[in-house]
């Protein structure tokens, strides 16, 4: 599995970036600070994990679905997280929906060159 427990940490630039979005820009934060949060949010992910392995089980499922992460919330008391989750899932899920969209309707844009001498010649024909 894993070597060592630091593998487990996220990332410092991650966790750096979280902090930044969630305090005031005038309060100063230590490395020594930052070390804790990520600990602290590896910890965290690790136990909902757990919990959320625990409600596929259950059910026997043997991949992990946002249902099994709301209902591992549930599990371990933090109800209160499930709503701005879910809206939050709604929203990536609508963004991916358009991206994917999008990506789809970009083909018919990206015309080669031979394509484009051929409307040019059509063009020609039909002043």
């Amino acid at each position: 599995m894993v070597e060592r427990i630091e593998d487990l940490n996220l990332p410092n630039t991650a966790v750096t970036r979280l902090i930044k979005e969630a305090i005031p820009a005038e309060v100063k934060v230590s490395n020594e600070c930052r070390t804790a949060l990520a600990r602290a949010t590896s910890v965290f992910v690790l136990y909902l994990t757990a919990a959320a392995t625990a409600v596929a089980q259950q059910k026997n499922h043997r991949s992990l679905t946002a249902d099994h992460v709301f209902g591992g919330l549930e599990e371990i008391e933090f109800e209160n997280f499930i709503g701005p989750l879910k809206a939050e899932l709604e929203n990536y899920r609508k963004l991916m929906k358009s991206k994917k969209e999008k990506k789809a309707a970009k083909p018919n844009a990206d015309k080669t060159i031979e394509d484009a001498v051929v409307d040019l010649e059509k063009l020609a024909e039909n002043p």
